[in-house]
């Protein structure tokens, strides 16, 4: 926090956020290489909103691919 930045209006996307950080706990996942389970790799997911529909498309910087979600599996509390 620094005070003397401008102050923010908005929080951004909280279900991209939270998907972004439980993503990152559940490293390593399968595939992944053997130093991933030594130490993960901060920032590897971006989570974004796909236009006005339904779905968030999910990037893996690591392996380099993106995956197609629907917005009710991102609030499933067992994601």
């Amino acid at each position: 926090y620094d005070p003397s930045l401008p102050r923010m209006t908005q929080l951004g996307d909280a279900w991209a956020r939270i998907a972004e950080y439980l993503l990152c706990l559940a490293q390593p996942l399968p595939g992944d290489s053997p130093w991933i389970t030594r130490d993960r790799i901060k920032q590897r997911f971006y989570v974004v909103k796909e236009g006005n529909g339904p779905f968030y498309a999910i990037y893996d910087r690591h392996q380099l691919r993106r995956t197609e979600i629907h917005v009710e599996y991102l609030k499933d509390p067992y994601f």
